[in-house]
């Protein structure tokens, strides 16, 4: 992220935290209805998104975390409405997500100037069930086959008996 635009993120939090501590001391019902009606709720379109879905990615790229970057940006998440869709492959990435969930919305929201935005996680069934667990030593070496057909060919040349 740019100096310009973590000074930008860092103000706008700023902002908010103020908002937040003046609302404080009003009483519970009319603060949500006062936070809500000072929130922006700026229209937001899917190019926006991406970009600031990118400028989080890279953000977190920059601290060191690698594999949420790799699931950041495996695939791009999708505007429907005000809810962000957002595809997984598994499990392991779906509970990082739900972990990062209040960064990743406060920065998107923050940047695009819309506090009503809503995150979705979803599981990727196409890809969870592509990636099928092989149970034994015979069924990866069939899809090693099935890639490369050559592989079977050359187990025969060598008269190799795998015992499977």
């Amino acid at each position: 992220m740019r100096i310009a635009e973590q000074e930008s993120y860092r103000m706008n939090e700023s902002l908010m935290k103020k908002r937040l501590d003046a609302a404080k001391g009003k009483e519970g019902a009319e603060i949500n209805h006062d936070l809500d009606a000072e929130l922006p709720r700026k229209p937001v379109t899917q190019e926006e998104l991406l970009n600031a879905w990118k400028l989080f990615a890279e953000a977190v790229n920059s601290d060191g975390r690698r594999s949420l970057f790799a699931t950041l940006t495996s695939e791009e998440p999708v505007l429907d409405g005000e809810t962000i869709q957002f595809k997984v492959a598994n499990i392991v990435q779906e509970k990082d997500m739900d972990t990062i969930r209040a960064e990743i919305m406060e920065f998107i929201r923050t940047r695009l100037q819309n506090f009503s935005l809503d995150l979705k996680v979803l599981l990727n069934q196409e890809i969870a069930t592509s990636m099928k667990k092989f149970l034994t030593e015979k069924d990866k070496y069939d899809k090693m086959v099935e890639k490369n057909p050559m592989l079977e060919e050359l187990r025969k040349r060598l008269d190799l008996d795998l015992r499977m």
